[in-house]
């Protein structure tokens, strides 16, 4: 297969599929300002500890953004008929996720609405939603998406409680 010339015009399946990707990859690269601003809301509510659990829960979300740009970007290969989604980007976009939720719930401020841990949550949840909707039938999209707006919602109309802590005194 010889290398195409330089200033060679992209065919419309080329330009459609570089569209297609930096749209998916600028989606993902967005939330990582979700959380910033988010959590950022509610921390003035809970004083002390929000400041590190809001740095803790920043720093995984860039590294949850990473895997799901990664694994975004091997959906999209696949879909297109190459090679599957290695299992070892999928186990660490999943670990993850589940630790970046257990910050969330357990760390994390409350909020009003979406601020807080709920917003943190819709972000968390969300993300893995987007990076396998390539591989994934809308069926099972919809159902995910439902599934995260549904503990968003049991979160927020909870106030988002964690565990309670030491009786104050």
């Amino acid at each position: 297969m010889s290398t195409p010339a330089r200033g060679r015009r992209r065919t419309d399946p080329e330009r459609f599929d570089a569209y297609t990707r930096w749209s998916l990859y600028l989606l993902v690269a967005s939330a990582a300002f979700v959380p910033l601003l988010a959590v950022g809301s509610g921390a003035d509510q809970r004083g002390g500890d929000s400041s590190s659990s809001l740095a803790i829960y920043a720093a995984g979300t860039l590294v949850q953004i990473v895997l799901a740009i990664g694994v975004t970007s091997k959906s999209i290969t696949r879909y297109l008929g190459g090679p599957e989604v290695p299992r070892r980007w999928l186990v660490s976009l999943a670990g993850t996720t589940a630790a970046l939720t257990t910050v969330a719930m357990v760390a994390l401020p409350d909020g009003d609405g979406l601020s807080g841990r709920a917003g943190a949550l819709v972000l968390t949840l969300g993300l893995p939603v987007v990076a396998l909707a390539p591989l994934l039938p809308p069926a099972a999209i919809a159902l995910a998406s439902l599934g995260v707006s549904g503990i968003t919602a049991a979160v927020s109309a909870s106030g988002g409680s964690a565990p309670p802590g030491p009786p104050a005194g």
